[in-house]
């Protein structure tokens, strides 16, 4: 049986990211895939205020270090609504806070193959009714 590419039609993805060049690029990709693309966000407020009842995301790509404010924030919001994020960092994930090191991390600097094997399937779960990645898999998006 051959398998199918996954794509992200019909899923809605928060991005969460302030370097202007790597937030383009990447919502560019996920749009390619058919995702529709809240954001980017470069700061924690108004990526907290696009979060609306009648349009949340289905998952989150958090960059972990908006410029000396961290992102945990929406990520405990999103939570709050069993909605899954993936962190985006340039650090090893054991410099993470302890209660966020079960999260999957997508490590900079980003190498796109990555973004196909790791957070295209996860980002298509979610878009299906998956809301959290199974407990017993390590992810790992790094090169």
């Amino acid at each position: 049986m051959e398998a199918r590419e996954a794509t992200l039609e019909g899923s809605r993805i928060l991005l969460v990211e302030d370097e202007y060049l790597l937030a383009s690029l990447l919502k560019e990709i996920l749009e390619d895939l058919g995702a529709e693309v809240i954001g980017p966000f470069a700061r924690v407020g108004p990526a907290l205020d696009s979060l609306q009842d009648d349009a949340m995301p289905q998952i989150a790509l958090l960059d972990v270090n908006l410029g000396g404010e961290d992102s945990f924030p929406i990520a405990d919001e999103l939570a709050r609504h069993d909605i899954p994020s993936v962190l985006l960092t340039g650090y090893d994930a054991g410099t993470l806070p302890e209660r966020y090191r079960h999260l999957p991390c997508l490590y900079k600097p980003i190498d796109l193959a990555a973004i196909h094997r790791g957070f295209v399937p996860l980002a298509a779960n979610a878009a299906g009714g998956g809301r959290t990645p199974p407990r017993d898999v390590h992810f790992d998006f790094s090169h």
